[in-house]
């Protein structure tokens, strides 16, 4: 069994594709929400197995998750929740609003919210979610929410960003996470 890791996927998010400048437009140039979500689903079955681990740290879907979740292979599928999973009750293996583990021999949590010291204008309003680094001493904070707005990974703060627009809309192994922790400690 392997680990895999994902962060702000907003399947059926039709208003997402211009936010963040995601490159599923039509060929008239107008977002493209069906392309989005098929991309999305195709890039998760090609690398997570089913009877893989398939951590989602928050944002993954605008509307009904089910629908989306019916067509990915995977069935343990966890949820670190975000601001905008609402509908998520009972469709997942697991949900938590933070989930403190090791990788390998590293320290991280699990979280959609970024640390509370690196508050920004898009997240301000979630302060309270935030986690705070001084709880966690010596952990890497595996997070999304703030999609391509922050760096992909932050040395000084120990944070890999896990919006899906860093990693080409596809799942990052835990293998390729450690990897980058190590170059980066």
């Amino acid at each position: 069994m392997s680990k895999f890791y994902s962060s702000d996927l907003h399947m059926g998010h039709s208003n997402i594709i211009r936010y963040c400048k995601r490159p599923f437009l039509d060929s008239g140039g107008q977002p493209d929400v069906h392309y989005m979500n098929r991309t999305l689903t195709d890039n998760i079955n090609a690398v997570v197995g089913v009877d893989d681990e398939f951590y989602i740290t928050g944002d993954f879907a605008m509307d009904n998750p089910k629908k989306y979740l019916d067509k990915i292979n995977c069935k343990n599928i966890i949820l670190i929740k975000g601001n905008h999973d609402k509908q998520s009750g009972g469709l997942f293996k697991e949900i938590y609003d933070r989930l403190q583990m090791k990788i390998g021999d590293i320290d991280v949590l699990l979280t959609h919210h970024p640390w509370k010291h690196t508050v920004d204008q898009y997240s301000h309003k979630f302060i309270d979610r935030m986690p705070d680094i001084k709880d966690y001493p010596n952990t890497w904070l595996l997070s999304g929410h703030t999609h391509n707005s922050k760096p992909q990974i932050d040395k000084e703060n120990k944070i890999i960003n896990l919006s899906c627009e860093w990693w080409d809309y596809k799942p990052i192994s835990e293998t390729r996470l450690i990897e980058i922790i190590k170059e980066n400690f």
